[in-house]
C-alpha cells in the first residue's frame, strides 16, 4: 500500500488538549492531556471532554504504571491516578524554585527531573508504595560526578562572574 492509496478521515476535535511542548498520554481509551494551565481528560472513542483539573498546573506529563507523573513548570512534581473518574493526585513534591522545561523520566524504581538551571533530583518510588497514599514524597537532588554538565555547573558556582563562564 502506498501513501497516496490512504485515506484519512476526522473523526472528532477537542479544544480541551492543545499543542504544547508536551505529548498527550493515552491509556485505557482516555486521553490525558494539557489545554495551558488544565490537565484534561478525553474520552478517545468520542472527543467529549471527561474532566479537566486546575491543579496541578502547566507541566509535563509522563506515564508510569497506571498514574501520570508530572513535572509542573513551576517546579513541583505530582503523581496522579490515570483514571476517567477525576483527577486524583496520589502525591506531590515541591522538587525546585526555579523554571523546569523538560518532563520527567523513569528508571530502575525512581522519578528523575531536572530544571532549566543546574539541579536534577531523584524521587524513590518504591518508597511512595509502601508508604501508601496522599503522602509527601522525598528527593535527591544530585549533580552526576564527573559529567560535563556536573563540570559546568562547579565551574560557574566558584566563578566570581557568573554571567560570562561558558
Amino acid at each position: 500500500m502506498r501513501m497516496n492509496d490512504i485515506i484519512f478521515e476526522t473523526l472528532w476535535t477537542t479544544k480541551h488538549i492543545k499543542r504544547n511542548y508536551n505529548l498527550p498520554i493515552y491509556h485505557e481509551g482516555y486521553i490525558y492531556g494539557h489545554n495551558g494551565r488544565f490537565m484534561s481528560c478525553i474520552d478517545a472513542a468520542s472527543g467529549e471532554l471527561v474532566w479537566k483539573s486546575h491543579p496541578p498546573g502547566d507541566g509535563f506529563l509522563i506515564f508510569v504504571d497506571d498514574h501520570l507523573v508530572v513535572l509542573t513548570k513551576k517546579g513541583s512534581l505530582h503523581v496522579v491516578k490515570a483514571s476517567p473518574e477525576s483527577y486524583q493526585e496520589v502525591a506531590g513534591l515541591q522538587l525546585f524554585d526555579k523554571l523546569v522545561w523538560t518532563p520527567p523520566a523513569f528508571a530502575n524504581g525512581k522519578i528523575y527531573a531536572r530544571n532549566s538551571f543546574s539541579e536534577m533530583a531523584s524521587v524513590d518510588v518504591a518508597k511512595l508504595r509502601a508508604d501508601g497514599i496522599n503522602r509527601t514524597i522525598s528527593k535527591n537532588t544530585m549533580r552526576i560526578p564527573g559529567s560535563t554538565f556536573a563540570k559546568f555547573v562547579d565551574k560557574v558556582e566558584t566563578s566570581s562572574g557568573k554571567t560570562a563562564v561558558n
